[in-house]
């Protein structure tokens, strides 16, 4: 099943134009675009979405209990400590989603040679 950019970022909590941001920026790639030039996700980019999400919300709920993330106390660090880590959870971030996309583009390839 494949998704509309207006349909999946419904679907995520995200406007479209967000979602064509993160396309540009290779954060979150289409699964597939049409000979029109329109952008469609598929529903198992949906629940890896979901699901990174979920685990996201998780930690939410284990920093506002405990304090702490991944073991790092976030009371005692200071605005500049915390950017770094927030742009150290972005890069990784971002490197695995291309990473993803990488694999995704080999086993479409490899799907596609199958007759």
């Amino acid at each position: 099943m494949y998704f509309t950019v207006s349909e999946f970022a419904k679907k995520i909590g995200v406007s479209a134009t967000t979602l064509r941001v993160w396309d540009r920026e290779g954060k979150l790639k289409p699964n597939h675009v049409t000979n029109g030039g329109r952008r469609m996700y598929s529903d198992e980019q949906l629940r890896e979405y979901l699901n990174l999400n979920n685990r996201g919300s998780e930690s939410i709920a284990q920093l506002d209990t405990m304090g702490t993330l991944n073991g790092i106390e976030f009371d005692n660090l200071s605005k500049a400590d915390m950017k770094k880590i927030i742009d150290k959870y972005e890069a990784d971030f971002n490197e695995l989603m291309r990473d993803y996309q990488g694999m995704l583009g080999v086993l479409k390839y490899l799907y596609n040679r199958k007759e």
